[in-house]
């Protein structure tokens, strides 16, 4: 049997696993439509894997198998495609029909976490650091106008990342689908002991804005958070923390306190400080209350500051006089202020 011969016969009816392996989003090879992975589109694309070859059919770009897929996703020619094959093969014990045995045996909990595991890995390794120029650059120094004088290695820049929302079916079930893609601010999410378990995503324009999209902020499917929160800048004794990105940014524009962000209210109230902190300083959002009394920003800093204090740590929680403002509203309405004195 030739090489070339052995790498389909290894690949047959292992595609799936195979793309999504290579980097390709595994939720495009559903059999429905999707924006091609090779030339963009809509829904262009369809992924119909007959007789286990990996096929699909582009309006685009054209009609190809498994092969012609990989190849033209990893940009090289049949030998590198066979050997990614092989080395797959290598790492991962061969099932007979996966698909089959898929449908049959749920996955356990173990293979959910590494599906997830290697999900985030994918995803972190595609992106590269930002740059001075790039969408998320101008999102947090143009658009957001945050003083950021060097970039954490906890955020990175994807230039191509897919959204996805789920779509009813006729039948009333649901299916996730790519409805595009955009440039990505990526923000690692650590746990308390250190170990990275999500990524917060902030989808946007090539310009540097937010993108047309339903929601432009969403938080990876992960591992348990476990106090964690986006670890932006180094720390000493004292630590502040807010919800958002940009308004941990702002906090520690305005204080010079070195603020991590805990992405939401609801993830706030159970974050755990580092060993070494002694004060940790709250920057809550100031909520209006919703029609059953609740401030979600101001509740979230009231248990962490009884958590923390029931563990020894002093906690000062500072908020912004106006409600419905946050701490980023704070930094923006200073800046406004020094440009109406200067002019």
């Amino acid at each position: 049997m030739t090489q070339r011969a052995e790498a389909r016969q290894l690949a047959n009816g292992h595609w799936r696993e195979l793309l999504d392996a290579s980097g390709i989003d595994a939720n495009i090879l559903d059999g429905n439509h999707h924006p091609c992975p090779l030339c963009g589109g809509t829904d262009r694309f369809r992924f119909d894997d007959k007789e286990g070859r990996g096929t699909y059919y582009c309006n685009g770009c054209g009609a190809g198998d498994g092969f012609k897929l990989l190849m033209g996703h990893l940009g090289v020619p049949f030998k590198e495609a066979a050997d990614f094959v092989r080395d797959f093969h290598g790492r991962k014990p061969v099932v007979a029909k996966p698909q089959l045995q898929a449908s049959v045996c749920a996955p356990s909990a173990q293979e959910m976490e590494a599906r997830k595991i290697e999900a985030l890995r994918r995803t972190w390794d595609k992106a590269r650091p930002v740059l001075s120029g790039d969408a998320a650059w101008r999102y947090l120094t143009v658009e957001r106008k945050l003083p950021i004088e060097k970039m954490p290695v906890t955020l990175r820049f994807h230039p191509r990342l897919a959204y996805s929302v789920k779509v009813k079916n006729p039948d009333g079930s649901q299916q996730v689908k790519v409805v595009g893609y955009f440039p990505a601010l990526l923000a690692k999410v650590v746990d308390s002991s250190g170990k990275a378990v999500s990524i917060h995503r902030t989808y946007l324009t090539p310009e540097g804005r937010k993108a047309p999209v339903e929601c432009v902020k969403k938080l990876m499917s992960g591992l348990p958070l476990n106090g964690g929160a986006i670890r932006l800048m180094p720390h000493g004794q004292v630590l502040g923390v807010a919800e958002g990105i940009e308004t941990a940014f702002a906090a520690f524009a305005l204080t010079g306190i070195p603020t991590w962000a805990t992405i939401s209210a609801t993830i706030m109230q159970g974050f755990e400080a580092p060993e070494g902190v002694h004060t940790v300083v709250i920057f809550a959002d100031n909520d209006p209350p919703d029609d059953k009394g609740r401030r979600p920003g101001q509740d979230a800093a009231a248990v962490l500051k009884e958590r923390l204090e029931q563990k020894g740590i002093k906690v000062k929680v500072m908020t912004p006089c106006k409600s419905g403002s946050d701490f980023h509203d704070v930094w923006s309405g200073r800046l406004k202020s020094r440009a109406v004195k200067a002019a």
